[in-house]
């Protein structure tokens, strides 16, 4: 994996279906960034698989769409495994600012998806060890 690159790991998890989004340094900080605001931006979707600088572990694809009304579920699994994660603009904003802090030196992880509401629990890690 490139220094840059973003994983995208789907697996069971302790608490449901997850998808693990391994942030290696800023710069993939940055970049997945980019990408929400990009979405909230354009209203144009982005599929993960045709992005530079991503990777799917065991995800056939992620596409990332602008939607018009906000729902409480915003992430659904369209097939084995396929995802469409749908936000409004205004919360595609909030998951970018959630990354804000990893920007400004902070490690941890944020949770851009809802527990029991959601088809799997979008976790983003910056400077934590996954092995």
């Amino acid at each position: 994996m490139d220094d840059s690159t973003i994983l995208w790991d789907f697996y069971p998890g302790a608490y449901g279906p997850s998808i693990l989004v391994e942030l290696p340094d800023l710069a993939a900080v940055a970049l997945l960034r980019r990408i929400l605001v990009r979405v909230a931006a354009t209203g144009s979707p982005i599929d993960l698989n045709n992005e530079p600088r991503m990777r799917l572990k065991n995800i056939a694809n992620l596409k990332l769409v602008l939607a018009t009304q906000p729902s409480r579920k915003t992430l659904s699994s369209t097939g084995d495994p396929l995802f469409v994660w749908s936000c409004t603009a205004e919360q595609w904003r909030a998951h970018a600012a959630l990354l804000d802090p990893f920007l400004d030196g902070h490690v941890g992880h944020q949770y851009l998806s809802a527990e029991g509401v959601d088809d799997a629990l979008i976790e983003v890690s910056f400077g934590e060890h996954h092995p």
